[in-house]
């Protein structure tokens, strides 16, 4: 920095100590007076170039309190009025005051609705990719669930609610299967949607005792339709219950269960 710039630097803080003197030196030339312009421009910005955060109550208090003593119609003392200059400044800096804590209560409550927006895009985009997926398994599936049904010597178990007060009276399920490839298909609707840490399992009946089969979640709106290979021999009877994912034998609520079959047409 030269000297020229050192003398007007301190002749511009002088004149922010007192505003009266806020004019160039009479002995500054053109380029000393267009450049004490632009700091005092630049100074009159700084302002502006800091975060904007809520005044704590204590300072707004502070401030208030001691506009209050410079305004005449305020003060119930006799004392002489302050500058007019001065009342100006005061009251322009009660707007800047309440106008900052508002735009920085602004900034917050937009910043809060972009972050609700932006957590519901991010999980519309999540249900999209698992329908897409779900698609592209139930085409596969159906493909696989249509060879089965058309092939000869196919045949259906139906599945129906268990005992005389069922836990999903309305629960319905159908087991294709074909007992020389060991191949079978479960499609099910109106069961209820898994909780956390439990699951639906297909058991297959054989000699009395449950073989375990698929293992498979339900969620709202979503069909089910489970199909794999590795079918018991012998089995007479097909069984689906709801249970701790944790637990491996039988357990928990009994949803449906069927054990007469019929071939396919």
């Amino acid at each position: 920095m030269s000297h020229d710039e050192d003398r007007i630097l301190e002749e511009l803080l002088r004149g922010l100590e007192d505003p009266d003197r806020l004019e160039p030196p009479l002995d500054f030339g053109d380029q000393e007076a267009r450049l004490w312009r632009e700091y005092v421009e630049l100074s009159a910005l700084l302002p502006f170039a800091l975060e904007p955060v809520d005044p704590s109550p204590a300072c707004r208090t502070d401030v208030l309190s001691q506009i209050a003593s410079t305004l005449p119609f305020a003060r119930k003392s006799t004392a002489v009025p302050a500058p007019r200059w001065l009342q100006a400044l005061a009251a322009a800096l009660v707007v800047f005051v309440l106008g900052l804590s508002s735009f920085s209560a602004w900034l917050y409550r937009d910043n809060q609705r972009q972050g609700v927006v932006l957590n519901e895009t991010r999980r519309a985009l999540e249900e999209s990719r698992q329908r897409e997926e779900f698609q592209i398994a139930s085409q596969g599936d159906i493909a696989r669930l249509r060879s089965l049904v058309t092939a000869a010597g196919t045949r259906v178990c139906r599945l129906k609610p268990t005992g005389q007060q069922p836990v999903q009276s309305v629960a319905r399920g159908m087991v294709y299967f074909d007992s020389e490839r060991q191949e079978y298909f479960l499609t099910a609707r109106n069961l209820s949607p898994c909780t956390e840490g439990y699951a639906y399992r297909l058991w297959f009946m054989v000699n009395g005792e449950a073989v375990f089969g698929s293992r498979f979640n339900v969620k709202a709106g979503v069909p089910v339709v489970v199909g794999a290979g590795g079918m018991p021999a012998g089995a007479t009877a097909m069984w689906v219950t709801y249970q701790r994912d944790a637990v491996e034998e039988p357990s928990g609520e009994s949803v449906l269960f069927g054990d007469q079959s019929e071939e396919m047409l």
